[in-house]
């Protein structure tokens, strides 16, 4: 019962880059879908996020193997997947299935979860990059100290904490950004700021400089299906 939404992350750089964040749901018979921030607390507790993921991972890979055009993917992970030891390797034979190249998938890991799992995750991580993935660490910048986590983990890219995208507009949270988006440019890794959902928002970021990819529901809400937006 589960449905894919995919959401574009704009390339500021290079706009023949497609790349989409992969989302999962769970449609209700009555009423708005099920978000998985809802439902991932309850799957945790049956020991089920390990089979949703996977399963994700599976059916956007097979959606990206019948595009005409070569697409790349960012796939959520949650915590309690990084606890089973056989996923890495499950992956990777999903892939090499699929015929998709390691440069076309990200894996995404949260702050709070690369900092919980901290040992797993930096295993998944250096075994997926050494099988050409990306590896991106999400909600960044919501810990005291986000960059300890490099010292462990073999991050690609960071997509920072919402908070930066709201506060963008007053000369502080504009500052606080610009700051971090410095740090995490000179540890050579990509940078995502997320949730744009306006235009004034949308005009800040774009003249900050550092950033490489835009994404929000200003940009483009997540789509039904896998597909290249028009405007792009």
């Amino acid at each position: 019962s589960f449905k894919l939404h995919y959401q574009p992350l704009m390339n500021l750089e290079d706009d023949s880059e497609h790349l989409f964040e992969v989302f999962v749901d769970l449609p209700q018979k009555q009423g708005e879908a099920m978000e998985a921030g809802e439902f991932m607390p309850v799957a945790a507790e049956q020991g089920l996020v390990g089979k949703i993921d996977r399963w994700v991972v599976l059916n956007a890979m097979r959606a990206a193997a019948a595009m005409s055009e070569p697409v790349k993917l960012v796939f959520n992970i949650n915590g309690g997947s990084l606890a089973d030891a056989s996923l890495a390797d499950w992956l990777l034979k999903a892939m090499r299935a699929a015929k998709m190249d390691g440069s076309r998938l990200t894996f995404q890991l949260t702050e709070g979860d690369a900092t919980t799992y901290l040992k797993q995750a930096g295993v998944f991580a250096e075994k997926m990059k050494s099988a050409g993935c990306g590896i991106s660490i999400s909600r960044f910048g919501g810990g005291l100290d986000p960059f300890k986590l490099f010292q462990h983990i073999p991050a690609t890219m960071v997509k920072f904490e919402g908070s930066f995208t709201q506060d963008v507009s007053k000369a502080e949270g504009r500052q606080r950004l610009t700051d971090i988006v410095k740090q995490v440019k000179e540890s050579n890794r990509r940078t995502v700021v997320g949730f744009v959902e306006s235009a004034a928002q949308m005009q800040a970021l774009w003249t900050l400089g550092g950033i490489d990819y835009l994404q929000g529901y200003y940009l483009q809400a997540p789509m039904d299906s896998l597909q290249i937006p028009e405007s792009a």
